[in-house]
């Protein structure tokens, strides 16, 4: 038995953890998606949203991160879009993105037991 004050960081992990839980996957399964696409087409869509995604939209510092030009990121972002039907350039749309390419997966590595998943 504990008090809220004593584990309010989980407790207040488990609200959007349930919200996530409840929608189980972005939309279009973006994630499975694109790692399935990487695998069966030798692209590098996944590591790149990734990458532009945790250098908060900057083309320059993903490139850095993936050791190639950055011409290569736009190129990689751009075919993706139209793959995998998002839009980058709409804030929310990234946000999204982001939330879930991110929060999920930690959520789910970190309160997965305690939430049954």
């Amino acid at each position: 038995m504990a008090t809220i004050d004593e584990v309010w960081a989980t407790a207040t992990l488990c609200a959007p953890a349930r919200i996530l839980v409840a929608h189980e996957a972005p939309p279009r399964r973006l994630g499975p998606a694109a790692r399935a696409h990487d695998v069966e087409h030798g692209t590098l869509y996944a590591p790149t949203i990734l990458a532009y995604l945790d250098a908060n939209s900057d083309v320059a510092a993903a490139s850095l991160r993936l050791s190639v030009h950055p011409n290569t990121v736009r190129y990689r972002l751009a075919r993706a879009q139209e793959i995998f039907g998002f839009d980058l350039s709409d804030p929310d749309e990234r946000l999204v993105l982001w939330l879930w390419l991110w929060l999920w997966l930690w959520l789910r590595l970190r309160l997965g037991d305690r939430l049954g998943w």
